[in-house]
Parts: structure tokens; C-alpha cells; sequence
């Protein structure tokens, strides 16, 4: 199975068919669970070892249709902290969160950091979008020298949501120094650490999307699932997660975004929202590749 993963993910990588090894990992994985399944709106994988590096989401069954056409996927690390992520209470009735949402985007960092002009383009369609309902909801978003480290942990303590539409590095041998990179300011470095996510405690945000590269990987502590970015988010509060598989395309990933809010904005659970935000990106034929839908997924709550 772990040859069949890798040459999955470097095929959809390289935007190249991957019919025949998509049907073969469906025949090992999900067929037998078929029956069980059948007709049920959710699935909830918990993968190990190597199927970390699955998206499951883009498997066909011998059909060629994909798993996420006939169901909502999401994740969980691991089943101690799936219990947990259902114990809490979503207590934003009690919690003090004076804004639904804030969207951090295209910090301007100098060299190594490309710009990413559609990330801004990002925040600023969901900001919109947000902004356009009859009843407008408290948002706000800070772009480019504005999206500081400091307005990121501000944005955690005070928004239902919070948005990340940035660069992020991938430490696999040092997995909690994987980063998010925003903007330096008087007392941080712009570099949002794993461990300082964990070291800060508890998290009011509700949800957390981090729309960047590689923000769902890191290295697999057995028993306990992939340690790095999206493990020390779940494991300080938020319910809901949303992060990347890979290094994602920044215009294709704002398209995804934006149509993912707008689903939630329906009152449609996270999980689906996504689904219906990547089968819109299959419909379309420049964006119809995995490569452009399936790097992202819902990890934790996702109904």
C-alpha cells in the first residue's frame, strides 16, 4: 500500500491520471467497508502510518467516481482525541468572542518567501462575502505588513473563525517548529510555531483554516497521529480544523475557499461544505485534477 500512496500523491503532484491506482487503494480500503457505509452522509477516516499521506477524498471506486462524489470526509488524528473533539462543548455562548471571523493574507515577507497575490485575493472574496449577507457579521482581515504574528494570536483569542491564507514550512524531523509565516512585529518574529500553539493554551477559535502548503502533514507519533501544525491546533481548542496535504496552487486554493465559506454560510456542517466546495471545483474542467481540490481536508469536527 505505501507504493501505491507515493505514487498516487506524486501523480496527482504532477496533475497526471490516476485512475488505476485511485481504484486499487479504493479496492483495499473502502470496499470492504462498502456495505457499512452505503448510504451514509458521513465518513470519518483515522489513518496510520503511510495513509497519512492519503487523500482519501480522491479515490474512485471501479466506476471511476470519487469517494467525496457519495460522501463528506473528514479526519481525526487519533480515536483519544476524536473523543475529546466530541466531548467539547461548543461554549461560544458563554465565551467572550466579540467577531465571527478574521482572515490573515499574503504577508509581505522578503526572500525566501514568495508573494502570493491570490491569497490576499483569498481574504478579501471570503471578507466580502461575509460582509454582503442582509444581517453583515463582525469580520475584519489584515493583508500584507498588517498580517502580524501579533494580530494572528489577537484573531485566535477573540474570532469564532480564523483564516490563514500564508506561507507555511514543513519541519519533518523537528515537527513542532513547522510554521506558519506572517509578519514580525514589536514582540514576535512572524514565524507562528507548532509548540507555541501548544505552550499558549487554550484557544477560543471555534474553527481554524490554515490555507497554505503542507499544514495537515509532519511526522506519525503512533498512537497519537501526525505531530505538527494541525495536531497542536486541535490539541488547544478549536473543534474544526482545515489544512493541506501539499504545496497547493494559491489560485485554485482561494476558488476552493471562498466557495467553502459560502457553504457555510448556508449553515452547512464543515465537512460538507468542503465537499460541496471541491465537487464545484470537479465540475469545472481547468480545475477538475485532484491536484487542485483534494489537498485539503477537515480534521476533527466535521459534522
Amino acid at each position: 500500500l505505501t507504493e501505491d500512496v507515493l505514487w498516487l500523491r506524486e501523480n496527482i503532484l504532477r496533475q497526471r491520471p490516476i485512475g488505476v491506482t485511485a481504484q486499487r487503494l479504493y479496492s483495499h480500503l473502502i470496499a470492504p467497508a462498502q456495505k457499512a457505509i452505503a448510504g451514509k452522509r458521513w465518513v470519518c477516516v483515522i489513518p496510520d502510518g503511510a495513509l497519512y499521506a492519503l487523500p482519501f477524498q480522491a479515490l474512485q471506486d471501479e466506476a471511476g467516481h470519487y469517494l467525496i462524489e457519495r460522501h463528506a470526509v473528514f479526519y481525526a488524528p487519533s480515536l483519544s482525541l476524536l473523543w475529546e473533539l466530541q466531548r467539547r462543548h461548543s461554549s461560544l455562548v458563554t465565551r467572550h468572542l466579540s467577531l465571527l471571523w478574521t482572515g490573515l493574507g499574503n504577508p509581505k515577507r522578503k526572500t525566501p518567501y514568495e508573494p502570493l497575490p491570490y491569497a490576499a485575493q483569498e481574504v478579501q472574496a471570503i471578507a466580502r462575502l461575509l460582509a454582503s449577507r442582509p444581517s453583515p457579521l463582525a469580520t475584519r482581515h489584515f493583508l500584507g505588513q498588517k498580517a502580524t504574528e501579533e494580530a494572528a494570536w489577537k484573531a485566535l483569542r477573540e474570532s469564532r473563525w480564523v483564516h490563514f491564507a500564508a506561507h507555511a514550512v514543513l519541519e519533518s524531523n523537528r515537527p513542532l517548529y513547522s510554521r506558519l509565516v506572517l509578519m514580525p512585529d514589536k514582540t514576535h518574529d512572524g514565524l507562528l510555531r507548532a509548540h507555541e500553539v501548544l505552550d499558549a493554551g487554550q484557544i477560543a477559535a471555534e474553527m481554524v483554516v490554515l490555507s497554505a502548503c503542507d499544514t495537515g502533514r509532519g511526522r506519525v507519533l503512533r498512537g497519537e497521529g501526525m505531530l505538527g501544525l494541525a495536531w497542536s491546533f486541535l490539541a488547544s481548542g478549536p473543534q474544526t480544523l482545515v489544512v493541506s496535504q501539499w504545496q497547493v496552487n494559491d489560485m485554485s486554493t482561494a476558488r476552493l475557499m471562498t466557495a467553502f465559506y459560502r457553504n457555510l454560510l448556508k449553515k452547512t456542517p464543515p465537512a460538507e461544505a468542503l465537499r460541496k466546495a471541491q465537487l464545484d471545483m470537479l465540475s469545472t474542467p481547468h480545475f477538475a485534477h485532484p491536484f487542485h481540490w483534494a489537498a485539503f481536508l477537515v480534521m476533527g469536527k466535521g459534522q
